[in-house]
């Protein structure tokens, strides 16, 4: 589904143009749909308040979520710190995320509530050791793909790494030398070959 978001500057002395970028968004998030990339359950949307501002507002919601780190905030902040500019003045969206990585940095308890969802995932193993298979199959995208990428964010949001892929998060936390380049290469091994899979997957589900 659609996950978008707009920043916006006000040119100095005009009122906020909130309205002008709610039609805006509504329509864009419209189109979207129709062209067939539906709308975010979420809500996590252009169209909705929550959803655009100004560079001040933005930097005072990311300072909230990052202060509360309730469920509905860490769901929030594990859209926002993978966000990417895609139109417009890109230099506000950039200057935003690296703000960011900045507010976050250093903030043990808001990097472990990012990663609290992976206490949720048991391992899909047996007493065995084999895989535990469900209708003959395993999910790979719960237990395989998720913790891998929720530990990239959550361990470069830690360090200040202001990186969106997991590849580039995996590679920078090792040469920082936050983890050892021994497990960086394991994890980021097994990433690609679980993406391979599930590409795979996809390929012979069509």
């Amino acid at each position: 589904d659609q996950d978008n978001a707009l920043i916006y500057s006000p040119a100095d002395g005009q009122p906020d143009p909130d309205a002008w970028f709610e039609d805006f968004g509504a329509r864009m998030n419209r189109i979207l749909n129709t062209a067939g990339i539906p709308f975010c359950d979420g809500g996590i949307m252009a169209r909705n308040r929550q959803w655009r501002g100004t560079p001040d507002g933005w930097q005072a919601r990311v300072n909230h979520w990052i202060s509360r780190a309730d469920p509905e905030d860490i769901l929030n902040a594990d859209i926002f710190f993978d966000f990417f500019p895609a139109h417009g003045d890109i230099s506000l969206g950039l200057a935003l995320f690296d703000a960011a990585y900045a507010a976050a940095q250093g903030n043990v308890g808001f990097a472990k509530a990012l990663a609290a969802g992976l206490e949720q995932v048991s391992a899909p193993l047996t007493l065995f050791g084999r895989l535990r298979l469900k209708d003959g199959g395993i999910d790979l995208k719960l237990h395989g793909l998720f913790p891998i990428v929720a530990f990239a964010r959550a361990a470069a949001i830690r360090h200040g790494i202001a990186a969106r892929s997991t590849e580039e998060r995996l590679r920078r936390l090792g040469e920082a030398g936050h983890v050892p380049t021994g497990e960086i290469a394991m994890i980021d091994s097994t990433h690609a070959l679980i993406i391979s899979l599930l590409l795979e997957q996809q390929r012979r589900d069509i």
